[in-house]
């Protein structure tokens, strides 16, 4: 059964359903069954696109077994392509088989990461066209395996370079996610890398609008960079917390050194201390945070590249 980009493939045999008219359209039926058993059961085609054995897929690009919390395993999965530059998208078809008969519906996601764990594309990934919503997990058949289809879009301004292939799954009602599980059924985390996409440098770069920068800004380091925004995931965070901070360099000229950047934090509102003689001891206080510089983009991306 297919919907949309999603596809449920049977082992067994099909059912037959009698044609009541007689004579062309036996013949017909006769035909198309010869075609079928003769050619498309035994042909990578359009009409079927991969066969499979129970715990594999025919002709699948990169073999897999994963367990995911002993509900689902992930089969494998195809990526085309594998390189792109940043602001495009990949396709990403995953392949899952019910280990039991499911009592929860389960969705699947992707992502792409970098060696620090940062986010470089969608949290939610967008679906082919023409893609339609898929049966739900609880109406799976043991001996089927499902193709769950996505568009992953790398971020416009994403450094060139390699970057994980994170997959997860969870709970629709809950939104609880899975364990991934290893060979002994040991719990090793709630997702996967399973493979790595390359990103390389665009023929065009983006546009500020392209960027959808939440707060764009103006603001330039001498004469060679240009500070022109930043994102951040909250407004607010609790002590001992992290915020996800994501800034937005232009270079103005062909850069010959490398840079980093240096967080300090100040508070938003100036606050007086005043001292045992009444008089003001500092304004505008710094924060304390860890002493650690980043780069600009990435290791493997420095500023001049």
């Amino acid at each position: 059964m297919e919907v949309g980009s999603w596809k449920l493939v049977r082992g067994g045999a099909k059912s037959e359903v009698r044609n009541p008219l007689w004579g062309l359209q036996g013949a017909l039926a006769i035909a198309l069954l010869l075609a079928k058993v003769g050619y498309i059961d035994s042909h990578d085609n359009c009409f079927r696109r991969k066969g499979f054995e129970r715990s594999q897929v025919e002709g699948v690009q990169v073999p897999l077994g994963i367990n995911f919390d002993g509900e689902m395993t992930l089969l494998g999965y195809d990526l085309r392509p594998s390189t792109v530059e940043s602001g495009e998208t990949s396709r990403l078809d995953l392949y899952w088989k019910p280990q039991r008969k499911l009592a929860a519906e389960y969705s699947a996601y992707a992502r792409l990461k970098d060696a620090r764990s940062n986010l470089w594309s969608p949290k939610d990934s967008r679906r082919p066209g023409g893609y339609r919503d898929y049966p739900p997990t609880t109406t799976w058949p043991l001996d089927e395996y499902a193709q769950d289809s996505c568009q992953i879009l790398v971020l416009p301004g994403t450094p060139p370079g390699e970057y994980d292939l994170v997959v997860g799954a969870f709970s629709k009602a809950t939104l609880e996610e899975l364990d991934v599980l290893d060979e002994r059924g040991i719990a090793v985390g709630t997702s996967l890398a399973v493979g790595e996409l390359r990103v390389v440098r665009p023929r065009k770069p983006p546009s500020i609008e392209e960027l959808e920068i939440q707060h764009p800004v103006a603001i330039g380091f001498g004469e060679e960079l240009e500070l022109m925004g930043y994102d951040i995931d909250r407004p607010a965070v609790q002590a001992g917390e992290g915020v996800h901070l994501t800034l937005f360099w232009r270079s103005l000229k062909e850069m010959n050194q490398l840079y980093a950047v240096l967080l300090p934090l100040r508070l938003s509102s100036v606050q007086e201390l005043v001292d045992a003689g009444g008089g003001i001891a500092a304004e505008e206080p710094v924060l304390s945070l860890p002493k650690e510089t980043f780069p600009l983009a990435s290791q493997a991306y420095p500023t001049t590249q």
